[in-house]
């Protein structure tokens, strides 16, 4: 459904944040009782309103249909240059 690349880079990026979060997961724990739930709901709460701002996926494949339309247009006038 997705390119490799982004599928690549979506999963390089969750496995850094993951190991990142496994560092302070002990931290957190150590902490008294209401703290590392206060910590996780802040986390949920970040990612629930980073998730809304994903662009729609016809959203994506307009800006990369008008990417791909801007690089043929580039690479067709470096030919009509080289002519």
């Amino acid at each position: 459904m997705f390119p490799f690349y982004k599928k690549a880079t979506a999963v390089g990026i969750c496995n850094l944040i993951s190991r990142i979060f496994t560092i302070f997961a002990s931290l957190a724990a150590e902490l008294d009782r209401p703290a590392p739930g206060i910590i996780i709901l802040v986390l949920i709460a970040v990612a629930f309103v980073n998730a809304l701002f994903l662009p729609s996926i016809q959203e994506e494949e307009e800006l990369e249909e008008k990417m791909n339309q801007d690089l043929d247009g580039t690479s067709q006038k470096g030919d009509k240059k080289d002519d």
